[in-house]
């Protein structure tokens, strides 16, 4: 694809498709493990915890503790 440039058909294939990749993501308390929240995406939770992009995918993935919270994709 060097030098040249997706098709208005194939942008709007690529578009469609990353908006059903969209996996949810649950807060859980650490020590109980009782879910406090889910957002609808890794960005949404990001977003809404003010903090910076891949350690809560990276936590969910390991069953690690991130931002004092455990994470899991649901």
């Amino acid at each position: 694809m060097y030098g040249k440039k997706h098709t208005e058909e194939a942008l709007a294939k690529i578009s469609a498709h990353a908006a059903t990749r969209k996996l949810k993501i649950a807060q859980l308390d650490k020590d109980t493990l009782n879910i406090i929240q889910i957002f609808d995406g890794v960005k949404d939770a990001e977003k809404a915890l003010k903090v910076s992009h891949g350690w809560l995918s990276k936590a969910a993935k390991t069953n690690k503790v991130a931002y004092g919270y455990r994470w899991k994709f649901v």
